[in-house]
């Protein structure tokens, strides 16, 4: 018998033990949970990534069913962002339905379906509080918890996974706690009985469609240092009005003002935007929840010695672009793929070493960027333009490699690292033109402020299709490229010396991948093998 424990139950450990179950039903799968208990919850926005893992573990009908489709990410600009009296935005939505599902969720009826599901598989839930860890560097881990009548109990287990959350069990106990950068706080509430219509009001500078309600999407507004969510839900008690989550992120050092309260949200916001503020004040309050300088990470996830920290109990992550479910996915998926290699007696430290550098990859670079991004969330043309570019990264590499399985491939991964490392050091020289074009170009009409998702949407992407990667590839580094020569000349050729050859490298790739490596599955081309070190 081949044991697996899942500590925790938030809902990192709650995929995690469905999925995990469903891989290896000859696994004894046991989760151990603290006595169920109310704590902040966060994260109802889900992506293509976690939708197709939830649908992998059978709670696909739920979802349909039971919450709302989510129609993209919108973004709403504004560039006269000190003028309350102004209600004028650049929109940027999709202009038709996106081409793979995703939902908003309402996370407390999600959490208990997973519980369900989880006992519908054959999971053990165990209720009681992990005391202690033991790693064993050559056989068995051993854990320890109490159980509610404080007597305590000793497990052995092949395989552990820690899915504490902020309790960050392994982190503690193993010292692998690492600070971040850049600090995070957050506010956020939940509202009922509200005017949606009043969203209504914003003058919106917009592409116009009719595929959907604009409502039911995951709706972001921009400020100095800040941004607000404000995501549709449906209600957790029978009969009851539908909700909307809605709540403020910021980087302390720059916003420089704490939100703990409605009283400091509405205050502050209607500063900027207060379309949200009447959105608020039509509607009753919930629940409200506050993170302060909630922002860490660790220094390792996985270990070939049988252990695994997921979600919040390793890293946290900004919920802009909704990526926390996201990595969360990543990482079960990558578990999984360590611990097959495991018992098959495949299992090297290489291996594991390098799906961990592609998770820190994935995670580092996408943080990085959003913590920067904050410096210029109220300039319209840096900020709607880097969101685009993160869009185009994620539809036409991250997500067609995902579903391609590339992030547990051995050749895969390592590929991708290498894409995800360039890819940071190109972005990070087009971003020191973003500056210097803003201000030649100065305050621009919000009609000018162009929506080119229609550009970095992967419209053709409906499922894993490894030999169309290199033709997505192609039309990614070909917008690169296009980008970055428009940007060269809105900043008057600002060291066309340095970026000019940079231009010609990304056509060069894009000549590559869509007539050299042309529907050709890129992992198993020997030139590729040698390239990556495999």
């Amino acid at each position: 018998m081949k044991r697996l424990i899942i500590i925790g139950s938030s809902i990192s450990g709650g995929i995690a033990a469905c999925y995990l179950k469903i891989r290896f039903p000859d696994f004894d799968v046991i989760s151990i949970q603290k006595k169920k208990t109310k704590f902040p919850i966060v994260g109802e926005s889900l992506t293509e990534f976690s939708t197709l893992l939830l649908h992998e573990i059978g709670l696909g009908s739920y979802l349909e069913e039971k919450h709302f489709h989510k129609y993209g990410l919108t973004f709403y600009f504004k560039e006269k962002i000190d003028d309350p009296t102004d209600y004028t935005y650049a929109t940027h939505e999709a202009m038709r339905i996106p081409p793979m599902s995703s939902n908003q969720i309402n996370r407390f009826t999600l959490d208990n379906r997973l519980r369900e599901r989880a006992e519908e598989l054959k999971v053990k839930t165990i209720e009681g509080t992990v005391k202690d860890v033991s790693i064993n560097q050559s056989g068995l881990n051993q854990i320890v918890y109490a159980k509610n009548d404080g007597d305590l109990v000793n497990l052995e287990t092949n395989w552990i996974v820690d899915a504490s959350g902020r309790s960050r069990l392994l982190a503690n106990k193993l010292e692998l706690k690492k600070t971040s950068n850049f600090q995070r706080s957050s506010f956020w509430f939940r509202l009922e009985g509200f005017d949606k219509s009043i969203l209504k009001q914003m003058k919106e500078v917009k592409t116009s469609h009719h595929c959907f309600d604009s409502y039911y999407v995951t709706h972001h507004f921009f400020g100095k240092n800040n941004w607000i969510w404000a995501i549709p839900m449906r209600s957790d008690r029978d009969n009851c009005e539908d909700l909307i989550s809605i709540g403020i992120v910021y980087r302390p050092d720059l916003y420089q003002k704490e939100v703990t309260s409605i009283e400091d949200f509405v205050s502050q916001v209607a500063a900027e935007h207060p379309i949200i503020t009447k959105l608020v004040q039509s509607g009753r309050i919930v629940d409200t929840n506050t993170y302060l300088n909630y922002f860490y990470e660790t220094e390792k996830s996985y270990s070939e010695h049988g252990w695994f920290i997921i979600g919040d109990a390793g890293d946290t992550v900004d919920p802009l672009y909704s990526t926390g479910i996201v990595m969360t996915s990543i990482q079960i998926k990558q578990a999984a793929a360590i611990m097959d290699a495991d018992r098959g007696g495949a299992l090297s430290e290489e291996f594991v070493n390098d799906l961990e550098k592609l998770y820190k990859s994935i995670r580092d670079s996408l943080q990085s960027e959003i913590s920067t991004l904050y410096e210029v969330m109220d300039d319209p043309f840096q900020s709607h333009l880097r969101m685009h570019l993160s869009s185009a990264f994620y539809f036409f590499f991250l997500l067609p490699s995902w579903l391609s399985g590339y992030i547990t491939d051995r050749v895969g991964a390592r590929f991708m690292i290498k894409v995800l490392e360039e890819g940071a050091e190109g972005f990070e020289t087009l971003k020191s033109l973003l500056p210097i074009a803003s201000k030649r170009l100065g305050p621009l009409p919000s009609g000018e402020i162009k929506n080119i998702y229609d550009k970095t949407i992967n419209w053709e992407l409906i499922g894993p299709s490894e030999k169309m990667i290199p033709y997505y590839l192609a039309k990614f580094y070909l917008f690169f490229a296009k980008t970055r020569f428009d940007l060269l000349r809105k900043a008057g050729w600002h060291e066309w010396l340095k970026h000019v050859p940079l231009c010609l490298a990304d056509l060069l790739k894009a000549f590559l991948f869509a007539v050299v490596i042309r529907r050709r599955a890129i992992k198993d081309l020997r030139f590729v093998k040698w390239m990556v070190g495999r």
